[in-house]
C-alpha cells in the first residue's frame, strides 16, 4: 500500500528583525521566494503541501498548497505546528515531513534521512522497533530543533493539541509528551546528517541574511 505522505512549511515568522514591513516567506531569495523554495522542496516528496501560515498571510489560489491558520497569532511555531499536523491527520497522512520556512538549504536528501529515521527498511534490528516512532527531529548541543523532522500525524496532533491546550508553547517541550515514542538525529554526528549545522542556517536577522546570499553566491565558505 502506498504511504500518504504530506509535507508542512512553517511560514509564521513576521520578519520584524529583518525590517521587511512583509512576510519574511515572501522575500526574494536565490530567484524564487523564501515560501516558493520550501514548498517546492516538499513538493518533489510529498503528495500535499500545506503552508501553516498567519490568518491575514496572502496565500493565492493556485499556490499548490492547502491552508492551516495558526492556533494564534504571534504565539510561536507550536501555534502552527498543530493545527497543520490537525489537518495531515484528517486526509490520513502516514507521515508528515516538517521545515520552517527560512532554512533554504535544507535539501531532498534531508527529507529522505527524516523519512528512513522515522521507517528504516531494516526497522526490526533498531531501537524502537517493537513501538514505531511517531516523531523524529534533529539534535543539536544546543538543545533539539523540532521544526525540522518527521511526524505520524494521527499520533503527534493529539499530542501536541493536548500541550497547548494546557498552556505549553514551546515546542521543545511539547515533545516531552511523546514519551519514548520519539528518536532523534544528531546533526553533529559524523555523517548522521547530510551538512551538517551548515544546513541549518537560517535567515532571522539582517547579518544571517546577506550570509545566506553570500553562500548562494558563492562569495564565501559555508
Amino acid at each position: 500500500m502506498k504511504l500518504v505522505r504530506v509535507g508542512i512549511v512553517l511560514a509564521g515568522g513576521v520578519g520584524s528583525r529583518l525590517g521587511l514591513g512583509k512576510p519574511k516567506a515572501l522575500r526574494p531569495f536565490a530567484g524564487s521566494t523564501l515560501f516558493e523554495r520550501a514548498r517546492d522542496l516538499l513538493a518533489s516528496r510529498c503528495d500535499r503541501v500545506i503552508a501553516s501560515v498567519p490568518h491575514d498571510f496572502p496565500l493565492a489560489p493556485g499556490s499548490g498548497c492547502d491552508r492551516a491558520d495558526d492556533i494564534a497569532y504571534m504565539a510561536g511555531p507550536l501555534a502552527g505546528l498543530v493545527p497543520a499536523l490537525e489537518l495531515a491527520a484528517l486526509s490520513h497522512a502516514d507521515v508528515a515531513w516538517v521545515i520552517p520556512v527560512d532554512m533554504p538549504f535544507l535539501g531532498g536528501e534531508h527529507l529522505d534521512a527524516l523519512a528512513y529515521a522515522l521507517d528504516p527498511p531494516d526497522g526490526a534490528a533498531l531501537p524502537l522497533a517493537v513501538v514505531p516512532p511517531a516523531a523524529v527531529v534533529l539534535r543539536t548541543r544546543r538543545g533539539l530543533e523540532p521544526l525540522v523532522g518527521a511526524y505520524r500525524p494521527v499520533y503527534a496532533a493529539p499530542v501536541l493539541r493536548a500541550a497547548w491546550n494546557k498552556g505549553e508553547r514551546s515546542p521543545q517541550r511539547a515533545l516531552i509528551d511523546f514519551g519514548g515514542r520519539i528518536r532523534f538525529i544528531d546533526v553533529e554526528e559524523d555523517g548522521a546528517w547530510p551538512g551538517g549545522l551548515d544546513s541549518l542556517t537560517g535567515t532571522n536577522t539582517r547579518e544571517e541574511w546577506e550570509r545566506a546570499e553570500e553562500r548562494v553566491r558563492g562569495d564565501t565558505p559555508r
